[in-house]
């Protein structure tokens, strides 16, 4: 675990353990390690973490998640707005909301806001080169609800975009922007995290912002 002052945050990309049984003892170990700190973790799900669930929907799987990690304190991001305004107040907007709302009645919520995370798993509708056809979320999701939970996440995101470009906006999935999104291009007042690759990058150029860092790689020679 990296080291933390107090008021830091902490944010899992995804893929954190295959075992849905080892949840509890994930967060158990997180909290006891940080005892004393006033930190906040924001989780979004990888495929590995689907790798259990071959009898449910998607949906279900998330709200397992979700139960577990909000009795620990801390926040599952699926489609799903994180922010912290000022005095340390924080919560989510959920997909429904955000969906639903105009971006006026979004940007008034939002108004005090100091970091807003937009959070989602993201999958990888938009790459045809390693995807559900390669069996990366084994039996649980198939190529056609790939395709649609990723332009699920791209219109969430598009819709937002006006609205988070005023804020300090982290885009923060599973999988990176070029697998979710037709637009591969990326926003300059945004930072993008995410992970699933295996290959570390860390670019900031001032303007374009793009972090895949502390990823653990494959085995090999070098």
């Amino acid at each position: 675990y990296p080291e933390l002052t107090k008021e830091d945050y902490i944010i899992v990309l995804g893929d954190f353990g295959v075992i849905w049984n080892s949840l509890d003892e994930f967060t158990y170990d997180l909290i006891n390690t940080y005892e004393g700190f006033n930190f906040s973790t924001a989780f979004v799900l990888g495929n590995h973490e689907l790798w259990d669930f071959s009898e449910i929907l998607f949906e279900e799987i998330v709200d397992k998640y979700r139960t577990v990690l909000k009795k620990n304190g801390m926040y599952l991001l699926q489609n799903d707005l994180f922010y912290l305004n000022e005095y340390d107040d924080m919560g989510i907007i959920p997909y429904d909301e955000l969906i639903q709302s105009d971006n006026q009645a979004i940007l008034e919520k939002l108004r005090c806001t100091r970091l807003a995370i937009l959070g989602g798993l993201g999958f990888s509708g938009y790459n045809e080169e390693f995807n559900a056809n390669d069996g990366v979320y084994r039996e649980t999701v198939d190529r056609n609800t790939e395709i649609q939970e990723s332009k699920k996440f791209e219109r969430l995101y598009d819709k937002l975009t006006d609205v988070l470009a005023k804020k300090n906006t982290v885009i923060f999935t599973h999988t990176p922007k070029k697998d979710w999104c037709v637009d591969a291009n990326c926003h300059d007042n945004f930072v993008y995290v995410s992970g699933h690759t295996h290959r570390n990058m860390f670019f900031d150029d001032g303007v374009k912002r793009i972090y895949a860092d502390n990823q653990i790689g494959y085995r090999n020679e070098s």
